[in-house]
């Protein structure tokens, strides 16, 4: 430490760590000047996902909190954004993605930790964004309420004041400031935020980030002590600063050193709209901290402001030489400026001040000086607006970035709330849902873990529609494959067709099945009597929804033949109970010949439910025996213990109607499993190229029993099919489009008024066009769940690549590559290590 200090000596004298910070009350921080504030962490809607009317109701939201801001507060927004690679800065990793990336302690066989390990090291050499938004309230005190603008002086005198005196002299800051903020905290869902107040060592964490911006690693002890003897700003200091002509030198205790710029606004640019500061926002690549402060001065105050400035600017176009088309600009600016502070809306046409202030920091200061460069650039980018590195005002600009020093930076700038509602950013626009387990990111490149098992959803089911090529059935493997490595409780079963997901099965060693009619494989849909027995209630009483299910299973025999009515079903419902009556014992399955059986023998209450059932069990007769009686007629079934289990159905690709029975029979399967299961756990049934067999399930009831009674058991329902017009006939309106929670869209060929049908916005409907995608490292879908959208940037490890991968050629890759090493763990292995 002593070098670094011999270093800096000569660069300025050290402005120490003069922080307006007194202590903590609770939620509230008091300065030693007398000044406090709330701080409160936000999160916002997504306003690039929002059509136009609904950003305005947002804008109408901010005009309305800037009209009810109490005189003599003021307003600090900070957007602190992190950028770079996790593997150099673990802090870019959210909270939930060490527990998302590493699964559970329960998995320990060789190929989940080999799928994790490659997750994790994938997640960490990518280029990823952490955006992080505070708003802070603050009292600045009676003085200023007079003033266009507060006025900062530097704190030099320690107050004597603690413990219960403390309450005492700042009572009346306390009890305005919880007024205002109950206010604030009211309003800002109408800005489209959701505040979380900060309170105690929360906030003192929050604060001493912002005062030590080298400082890794968890709170100091004396930082969280409550002394009567010390004030918040000395147990926060761990920093000394120099400041230098062109930026700050920080260096903490351990003598780490690191340069800092500070880049202030010095005028705003022509037009203020919601892109002003989109360059400062999304075109960075590397962390920095954009400052707010907002003020409120008297309407009168600022208007004669701008009405001085305005006639000193037409005196100058007198005394200088040629034309100024800048001092024009800003004289018709002026006059525009005084026109709409007088007319509209009251909301609209409130008047503030602001200022702002982008700070960056460096261990190299050839790098500090580069992104400064880079800052000054983007400002340039707005049309008319201006910024730079200010000579020996570095260090005010860096406590400009403190909530009770806002005013330090004195470069404010007149607007109405109206510009003010453009320039505040609203958006946060990452998901993070409660205990993810899928990683994606946003457009954006930042974190989104997302959670399709949440509690408050109605239904667990999905659909993924885009047109072939273009990339979901990769998807769909990358979600089965951190599904299935999550939760040892967790199973996928798939129908498919054409092998896809035969390396997944090998891979996850689970069961891949060819159906066909060989004979080689049996299926059967009906499960032993204590299955569909109720768990409460009488002796002999069967699971009303279970019994539907199984109805609707065998409607799918019937479907091609005839229209199947509700007579058909209470018929069949009947003779169903009369088959598992009939049964020897409780662990004996029924077969489809058991029920043709009794519907030859069915007396109902007349001859027309007699001839109903007979004609039923002719069409039945004719499943049950000859080339179909193999698969279908057989007690046994087919008999697995893998979590992951795939049929391709490509083997019946000439018995198009046959695919949905066999579609129906495995999804008996699925619920069979969940009834023979813990209460934890969760299975999703994956059906690709749905449209082949939704086209022959038209007309009977087996979807909307399937979409019920799956939920109802815990399990999901994943239908993959080509175009959105794939479910919008009526009855699969009902039965699939209605019971699902959740949608990811890829590119697709469709008509507008199909996807306005289909349940996106117009808005959205504008964002299919823009989707990109970049084969082997990323691709990009529209994820829409409950009323909320996003765009979710897939990005597969190199694992899930080489196992989801099925080109010509990446498929000859990996199959020579097993030939070579004799088995497909020892080849994926063999191709990681060539990365």
């Amino acid at each position: 430490m002593r070098n670094s200090h011999r270093q800096l000596k000569g660069t300025g004298h050290p402005v120490s760590s003069s922080f307006d910070l007194l202590t903590i009350d609770q939620d509230i921080l008091l300065g030693v000047s007398g000044r406090g504030s709330l701080t409160w962490a936000l999160s916002g809607a997504d306003i690039f996902m929002k059509s136009d009317p609904e950003v305005f109701q947002v804008y109408r939201g901010i005009e309305n909190l800037a009209h009810h801001l109490p005189s003599g507060m003021g307003l600090q927004l900070r957007i602190r954004q992190q950028s770079g690679i996790p593997q150099e800065n673990p802090e870019l990793m959210p909270p939930w993605g060490s527990t998302l990336l590493k699964g559970r302690e329960d998995q320990s066989s060789s190929e989940n930790r080999m799928f994790i390990e490659e997750r994790i090291r994938d997640a960490s050499i990518r280029f990823l964004r952490k955006r992080e938004l505070f708003l802070s309230l603050v009292i600045y005190g009676e003085e200023t309420k007079k003033l266009l603008a507060p006025s900062w002086h530097p704190i030099r005198q320690i107050s004597s004041m603690f413990g219960g005196d403390l309450i005492g002299k700042y009572g009346k800051t306390a009890s305005s400031l919880r007024k205002a903020g109950a206010l604030v905290e009211a309003m800002l869902p109408g800005c489209g935020l959701l505040g979380r107040r900060m309170m105690g060592d929360e906030l003192a964490r929050y604060l001493f980030t912002l005062a030590n911006p080298l400082y890794k690693g968890g709170l100091p002890d004396q930082l969280l002590s409550d002394s009567r003897h010390s004030t918040l700003r000395e147990r926060i200091s761990q920093t000394t600063f120099w400041e230098k002509e062109d930026g700050i030198i920080a260096v903490d205790p351990s003598g780490l050193r690191m340069s800092g710029k500070m880049h202030a606004l010095r005028l705003l640019p022509f037009e203020v709209d919601r892109e002003t500061l989109s360059p400062l926002l999304f075109d960075l690549d590397f962390s920095h901290d954009l400052v707010m402060n907002i003020w409120k001065p008297a309407h009168e105050k600022l208007a004669k402001k701008v009405q001085s400035d305005a006639t000193i600017n037409r005196f100058l176009t007198y005394i200088l030489p040629g034309r100024s088309y800048r001092i024009e600009s800003d004289i018709s600016s002026a006059e525009e400026f005084l026109t709409r502070s007088f007319d509209g809306p009251a909301e609209s046409r409130v008047p503030l001040v602001i200022n702002m202030c982008i700070g960056v920091w460096s261990r190299d200061e050839a790098e500090a000086v580069s992104r400064g460069e880079q800052i000054t650039q983007c400002f340039a980018a707005m049309n008319g607006a201006m910024a730079g590195v200010d000579p020996y005002r570095q260090w005010p600009l860096f406590l400009s970035g403190l909530p009770l020093e806002g005013d330090a930076n004195d470069r404010w700038e007149g607007l109405l709330s109206r510009e003010f509602s453009r320039l505040f950013p609203v958006w946060d626009g990452s998901v993070c849902d409660p205990d993810p387990w899928f990683w994606g990111k946003n457009h954006l490149s930042e974190c989104a873990g997302l959670n399709f098992w949440r509690p408050q959803d109605p239904n667990h089911n999905g659909l993924v529609v885009g047109r072939s090529g273009g990339g979901k059935s990769f998807a769909i493997k990358m979600l089965v494959g951190q599904f299935l490595v999550h939760s040892g409780e967790h199973q996928v079963i798939v129908v498919e067709n054409g092998g896809d997901f035969e390396r997944h099965c090998e891979y996850f060693e689970g069961d891949y099945v060819r159906i066909d009619l060989s004979g080689q494989y049996s299926l059967n849909p009906f499960p032993t009597r204590h299955f569909i027995m109720m768990s409460v209630g009488p002796p002999r009483e069967y699971d009303p929804d279970l019994l539907g299910f199984l109805c609707g299973v065998v409607e799918t025999f019937l479907a091609s033949s005839m229209e199947v009515t509700s007579l058909h079903r209470r018929i069949l419902t009947l003779c169903l109970e009369e088959v598992y009556d009939q049964l020897p014992g409780d662990d004996v399955r029924p077969v489809l010949s058991h029920l043709v059986r009794e519907l030859f023998r069915f007396r109902g209450r007349d001859r027309e439910d007699e001839e109903t059932g007979y004609r039923m069990g002719k069409i039945l007769e004719s499943w049950v025996g000859g080339m179909y009686g193999p698969l279908l007629n057989s007690g046994e079934g087919i008999s697995t213990s893998g979590r992951l289990l795939a049929f391709d159905l490509s083997g019946l690709e000439h018995h198009e109607p046959l695919k949905a029975v066999v579609f129906a029979y495995i999804a008996g399967l699925s619920l069979w499993r969940l009834l023979s299961g813990s209460g934890e756990k969760r299975l999703f049934l994956v059906f690709d190229e749905a449209h082949r067999i939704l086209a022959h399930l038209r007309g009977t009831s087996f979807l909307s029993h399937l979409y019920r009674t799956v939920r109802k058991y815990g399990g999901g329902v994943i239908a993959i099919s080509q175009s959105p017009e794939d479910f919008l006939g009526e009855d699969l309106s009902a039965g699939i489009l209605n019971n699902t929670s959740w949608k990811w869209i890829f590119p697709v060929s469709s008509k507008e008024e199909d996807l306005l049908a289909f349940g996106l916005t117009a808005r959205e409907i504008e964002l299919l066009s823009t989707l990109d995608s970049r084969p082997g490292d990323f691709s990009e879908v529209l994820f829409s769940r409950q009323g909320q959208s996003m765009i979710l940037r897939l990005e597969p490890s190199l694992l899930e690549y080489w196992l989801s991968a099925k080109s010509p050629e990446e498929d000859r890759v990996v199959k020579e590559r097993v030939l070579e090493t004799g088995g497909l763990k020892e080849a994926l292995k063999s191709l990681l290590e060539e990365r």
